[in-house]
Order: C-alpha cells, then sequence, then structure tokens
C-alpha cells in the first residue's frame, strides 16, 4: 500500500492508496477519525478487472489519528491504524 502526498500527484487536495489483491471481488476504501468523522474512497481501478486497485480520496483534513480500511464483499481485506495525513 502507497499513500501518495498531493505534491507527488501534482494536484488539489487528494489522497490515494495503492494496493493489489489476489482475490476477485470489488474492494471499497474508507477513512475515518472521531474527530473528522468518515471518508469513503472512490475506487479508480481494482479488481476483478485488475489486480492492483487504486482508491482515491479527497477532501480528507490534515489530522492525526486517522484509520485506513480497505475491503470487499466476502469479508477480505485489512485496517490500518494512526495514520497522518499532512500537507505538502
Amino acid at each position: 500500500m502507497r499513500w501518495y502526498k498531493r505534491s507527488e500527484l501534482g494536484c488539489e487536495p487528494l489522497r490515494v492508496v495503492v494496493g493489489t489483491s489476489d482475490q476477485s471481488y470489488p474492494v471499497t476504501g474508507q477513512i475515518y477519525s472521531s474527530a473528522r468523522g468518515t471518508f469513503f474512497g472512490q475506487v479508480v481501478q481494482g479488481p476483478p478487472d485488475y489486480s492492483t486497485y487504486i482508491i482515491r480520496f479527497t477532501g480528507v483534513p490534515f489530522d492525526n489519528g486517522y484509520t485506513l480500511t480497505v475491503s470487499d464483499c466476502e469479508g477480505y481485506g485489512f485496517t490500518v491504524t494512526g495514520i497522518r495525513v499532512v500537507g505538502p
């Protein structure tokens, strides 16, 4: 998984999660903070067409303590805690 910074993508506040899946089920992604709420990602590409998934997040405020969850409809996935979202 890689979390790209805005400056690397050359665009407005935008975060992208990239990873791979060995399952053929479509994935979803969300990032959550008790202080900021939940932000749902938009899947740009992923299973079943591609094993590599790209999930784009917009409007996520800079802060600490986010939790990222990527999962599919069969319950496969992962959660990462303690994410810090920073500026360029």
